[in-house]
């Protein structure tokens, strides 16, 4: 997976998380993170005990929330949520970049 792939799965991961913590907690407990490999994308999925569907939102201007689900909604190739055992659980998946191959002409070989 390229730099850029696992830096954008933790910036998306860290605004579902602040979400869990800021909406999450309020319905008590603690929130999850749990990581998927599905060999052409990576799955990230947060639970928490909140009931409340999440929703996306218009940013308010001048506010400095309010845009995590909106930045997962539009970088994420895609994303959801589900309830499941008394929690909500949010998830996106994101593309694993395909290999960058050398050019024919330089004699590299990729390895097997």
């Amino acid at each position: 997976m390229s730099g850029d792939t696992i830096d954008m799965a933790v910036l998306l991961t860290s605004e579902l998380a602040t979400n869990a913590v800021t909406h999450g907690s309020t319905a008590g407990g603690t929130f999850t993170v749990d990581v998927h490999s599905y060999g052409c994308c990576v799955g990230i999925e947060v639970g928490d005990n909140s009931p409340n569907v999440p929703v996306v939102r218009v940013p308010e201007r001048g506010k400095e929330n309010g845009r995590g689900l909106l930045l997962v909604a539009r970088v994420a190739n895609s994303w959801g949520y589900y309830f499941a055992g008394g929690r909500k659980h949010v998830w996106f998946h994101l593309r694993v970049d395909e290999p960058t191959l050398p050019p024919a002409d330089t004699g590299v070989v990729p390895a097997a």
